[in-house]
């Protein structure tokens, strides 16, 4: 089981990453996006949807710019159905 010093279990993004496929790209995405909101909640970030957190923490951050652009691609790969993304592009 992958975890960090944050206690994340990261097992379910590296197995989509290691598929090596688009579609695997973007499970991989979306399943850090599951992490990164139940660490907001376990956080106790303030706000009642998770843009209202990203904002609050974002003053926070050393790279709020990687943020966005991640949250940019999440988006991406909810409303565009053929979008399609690198590994580059997804680590």
């Amino acid at each position: 089981m992958a975890e960090n010093k944050l206690g994340l279990n990261w097992s379910a993004v590296e197995k989509a990453l290691a598929e090596g496929t688009y579609s695997g790209y973007k499970i991989g995405i979306l399943e850090t996006e599951k992490l990164f909101e139940g660490l907001l909640k376990s956080k106790q970030i303030p706000g009642n949807q998770i843009d209202r957190k990203v904002k609050y923490i974002q003053r926070f951050l050393s790279l709020p710019d990687k943020l966005d652009y991640s949250r940019h691609v999440y988006g991406r790969i909810l409303h565009e159905p053929h979008f399609e993304i690198s590994r580059e592009e997804t680590k």
